[in-house]
């Protein structure tokens, strides 16, 4: 890690700025603009102040808060309290039928009787915007099937905290192939996203959110696929160290890739499915939402 803050002054102060005036512009000057009583030391402001080795390096080596010395040498003075931060996942245990999108006969296209047409999510690599593609699809049962030759595969939200509602619909542009995968981060209620080519796969990775309480995870019962990054703390943050949290990023990645999706961030790009302020097309717990319209619409449509 490089820091913060600190980084940035540093980064200033070797482009020539007076260190006052780094310091000044990353402490007093905002806290002037935004009227924060802290920012100086002088009297009626809050003592929250460090020390650091010299103006050019700024190593830290004592941090007050409130006037108490908290930090001293690196070593920290104070005990953090436990938060109820876990077990944040409300959810009963899910079956596959639970993402299954089904339809009425009647819907179905009446000169063959076997497709229907479907609003489905079209995502893009390194961007939160979404289009609305319209997309035939094959009903067998009742239930309407992905097109991998389509790159058109299943998504569902579940709703994290309680109820057990699931929306299902479809997306592409993951040019996954086989499997699933999916995460209890989903700006900005982060409930539970996954995405697949199979409703038994992803009943799989919700399962696994759930009895982890929250986390990344990766499965293929074909592919014999299995990776979990475990995110207990409210579902969103892990409590093991950086070291082992890197490697089991790199581990997941490793097996989107081999389930096909050859996205930059695929886990970043499906966190953002489900933000329906941001155009065009996303999923939320009460179903798919055209952010163009501002209203929720059916999945099943006639074009």
């Amino acid at each position: 890690s490089h820091g913060h803050l600190d980084s940035v002054i540093k980064k200033a102060i070797s482009l020539k700025i007076k260190p006052n005036e780094a310091i000044k512009m990353a402490t007093f000057n905002p806290a002037e603009h935004y009227g924060l009583n802290c920012g100086a030391i002088e009297d009626g402001r809050i003592a929250n102040f460090s020390l650091v080795d010299d103006l050019r390096n700024l190593n830290v080596s004592k941090v007050w808060v409130h006037g108490e010395l908290v930090v001293d040498d690196g070593e920290v003075l104070f005990e953090t309290e436990v938060t109820e931060s876990k077990d944040s996942i409300v959810l009963d245990e899910v079956k596959a039928e639970d993402f299954d999108a089904k339809v009425e006969m009647s819907w179905t296209n009446s000169l063959m009787d076997e497709t229907t047409n479907v609003f489905a999510i079209k995502a893009f690599d390194n961007s939160l915007i979404t289009e609305k593609s319209e997309e035939t699809l094959l009903v067998l049962d009742s239930v309407i099937q992905p097109d991998l030759k389509k790159d058109v595969v299943k998504i569902a939200l579940v709703n994290r905290y309680g109820g057990n509602n699931i929306t299902n619909g479809f997306i592409k542009g993951f040019n996954l192939k086989k499997g699933a995968f999916g995460a209890s981060v989903s700006h900005d209620c982060h409930n539970i996203l996954v995405i697949g080519t199979n409703s038994e796969d992803m009943a799989k990775v919700v399962n696994i959110i759930r009895e982890r309480q929250g986390g990344l995870v990766v499965y293929s019962s074909e592919e014999d696929v299995c990776e979990v990054l475990e995110l207990p703390i409210a579902g969103l943050m892990s409590n093991r160290d950086i070291d082992c949290v890197a490697d089991k990023n790199r581990k997941i990645r490793a097996a989107v890739n081999k389930l096909g999706c050859n996205l930059t961030s695929p886990f970043t790009t499906l966190s953002f499915m489900a933000l329906i302020t941001i155009p065009h097309f996303k999923i939320s717990d009460q179903g798919l939402f055209d952010a163009d319209k501002l209203k929720f619409i059916d999945l099943i449509h006639n074009f």
